[in-house]
Formats: structure tokens, sequence, C-alpha cells
């Protein structure tokens, strides 16, 4: 494209030459960064910690978006500097475009995927996901209980043990809110 300043004729264009290196570099950055923090992940929990695996993906997932981000910011710099697609750049303008686009959707997906991460060790701190398994394990064994009760007949048994559960449930839940 070329504009007229006065005597000065600019031509601008896409050169992504000396760009694509170093948006290649962060990409790999990347790359790197998040088969870290897999890594990190794996091995919390082959150690057996929950919360630490979910602390370790709750912060991979914080630095591959922001990285994600300032590659996304390189890429939208160099196409503001661009200019406008002519003929002459159309392809090279239309490749940047939908890499700018690609790179938006997985900025966006690492967004949706920390926002999910982050819900996870908050419930995991709070100790909201060990309440929830401790209440199922209760629910099997207490609906193994009243089912033996009502196959042996004692109906009123079965359901003052059902009461009684409920009743225990409310209190662990009201205690959970409390916390």
């Amino acid at each position: 494209m070329a504009k007229a300043v006065g005597n000065l004729v600019m031509h601008m264009s896409v050169d992504d030459s000396k760009v694509t290196p170093a948006i290649n570099t962060m990409k790999q950055q990347l790359r790197d960064l998040n088969a870290t923090w897999r890594a990190n992940v794996e091995a919390a929990k082959a150690a057996g910690d929950s919360q630490e695996a979910a602390r370790a993906k709750t912060e991979g997932l914080t630095l591959a978006a922001q990285k994600q981000k300032e590659i996304l910011d390189t890429m939208n710099s160099i196409m503001s500097n661009t200019g406008e697609r002519t003929d002459k750049n159309a392809n090279a303008y239309d490749k940047m475009s939908s890499s700018i686009e690609r790179a938006d959707a997985q900025y966006k997906n690492l967004s949706n995927q920390l926002q999910v991460a982050q819900t996870a060790l908050d419930r995991q701190e709070t100790g909201l996901d060990e309440l929830n398994r401790s209440i199922k394990s209760n629910d099997d064994n207490i609906q193994a209980q009243i089912k033996s009760l009502k196959q042996q007949g004692d109906t009123y048994g079965a359901n003052q043990l059902k009461v009684e559960s409920l009743t225990n449930k409310k209190k662990d839940l009201i205690d959970a809110i409390d916390k």
C-alpha cells in the first residue's frame, strides 16, 4: 500500500520475515510452559496431593494464558502497523488475520480452562470436594442399610435411619457453609 505524505511516499505491506521467528519463539515458550505445568500436575497427582495438583494446574494455566495474550497482542500490533489489505498483500494479510483469530480462540480457551481450574481449586481449598465425597459414601452406606432393613420387614427402622441420615447431612452442609 502506498501512502503519500507531502513529498514522501511510504509503502506499507505485511512483511513477516522478521516477525515470524519472534512469534514462533513465543509459541515454543508457550508449548514448553504447558509441558512443564502438566508435568507438575502429574507429579502432584502421583504423589496423591490433589490440592497441589489443582494449584499447579491453576498456576500453569495462568502463565499460559498470559503468554498466549502476549502472542495475541504482538500479532495485533503487527497487524495494526501493517495498514490496510490490498491486492499485493492479500495472501499475507489474510494469513495473519487467520493466525490472529486462532490465537484469540486459543486465548479464550485457556481463559475458560483457567476459570474451571480456579473453581476446582477453590472447592478443594474450602473442603467442598471432600465433603461431597464423604456425603456420597455415607449415602451409599445408608441406602444399603435401609434396603437391608426393608428386606427384613423393619420399615419403621428404615424410615428412622433415613430421617437420621438426612438430619446428619443437613448438619454437615450447614457446617460447611459456616466455614
